[in-house]
């Protein structure tokens, strides 16, 4: 029987190797029986201007997303409220609120702007995401997950004693650069990052952090 992957050593899927039925899935997933018309479209648009071997689109190419985009990454948005919302129910605890307030912004970033390689989500080349308001987790598992990285039924065992997908990000899954816990934490740890890739890497990544209304009030802003 194959075990859980998130009972795969510590790590949610071994660095370097495909992640669980990613290279069978688009990056629109396919519409599910008994969607509408206007989900049916909106899950399959014409793949969005990139370069090089990317999986995410280059911002650059694609600054002003055609309507048919606009309508899927909305789509998008509403479905990474959904995985947020069950998984916060399904574990009895976490921050619902705090994810939905975020999901168009998450939807935009790992959908429509960053780039990197889907099956190898520690490529040292991929763009950085930190999720600064760390208690919004499940919102990036979701965004995983509609990636083709975790499944839908993983998401349910969110907080679980043996499951790696935390209340907060933890760097025991891999596309996870930075633990937040505390609040205020996550942009210095991007700006870090950001630093050490253009002046010592000399790489061509980007940092993004997401910040929480909580984050400002905290003395290492």
């Amino acid at each position: 029987m194959k075990p859980h992957c998130c009972f795969q050593g510590r790590r949610l899927w071994p660095l370097g190797s495909p992640l669980t039925d990613r290279t069978s899935r688009a990056r629109f997933p396919e519409a599910r029986p008994g969607t509408t018309s206007r989900e049916a479209t909106a899950v399959a648009p014409p793949r969005l201007p990139r370069t090089g071997t990317w999986e995410g689109a280059n911002m650059a190419d694609s600054a002003l997303p055609d309507a048919t985009t606009v309508q899927v990454l909305r789509d998008l948005a509403n479905r990474l409220r959904v995985h947020s919302i069950r998984a916060t129910c399904a574990s009895g605890s976490g921050h619902p609120t705090s994810c939905c307030s975020a999901a168009e912004i998450v939807s935009v970033l790992f959908f429509h702007t960053m780039r990197y390689r889907q099956t190898e989500p520690a490529h040292p080349d991929n763009d950085r995401f930190v999720l600064s308001k760390g208690h919004a987790a499940p919102l990036l598992y979701a965004a995983w997950a509609e990636a083709g990285g975790i499944s839908e039924t993983d998401l349910l065992n969110l907080r679980t004693i043996h499951c790696d997908l935390e209340g907060h990000p933890t760097p025991r899954l891999s596309f996870v650069d930075v633990a937040t816990g505390s609040l205020g934490q996550g942009l210095g740890a991007a700006c870090g990052m950001a630093y050490t890739g253009k002046y010592l890497d000399k790489a061509s990544y980007r940092v993004f952090c997401l910040l929480g209304d909580g984050d400002r009030f905290m003395m290492t802003m």
